[in-house]
């Protein structure tokens, strides 16, 4: 990740950042397979921040074909968001 900005509430944050994804396996050379933008959420819960929820919203996509998660849903919809909050 690189270029994060961070927005700091009393409890509440939100945070941009850039990510690039690298991978390299014995019969496929590293390459950027990923890149894209993660903007963040996060709640301050008895004095621990914790993320809220996360949007993924990709700009380049290379060869998945090696890769083990489950891409697809980001690929066909453009964005993904998981909330991740514990209560």
């Amino acid at each position: 990740m690189n270029n994060l900005v961070i927005a700091l509430g009393n409890d509440e944050a939100s945070a941009q950042s850039l990510f690039t994804v690298t991978q390299a396996l014995e019969n496929f050379p590293l390459q950027t397979i990923m890149s894209g933008r993660y903007y963040d959420r996060f709640v301050k819960e008895r004095e621990v921040w914790r993320f809220s929820e996360r949007t993924i919203a990709p700009d380049y996509f290379g060869d998945l074909s090696f890769h083990l998660n489950d891409f697809e849903k980001i690929q066909n919809n453009n964005n993904y968001t998981s909330s991740t909050v514990n209560k």
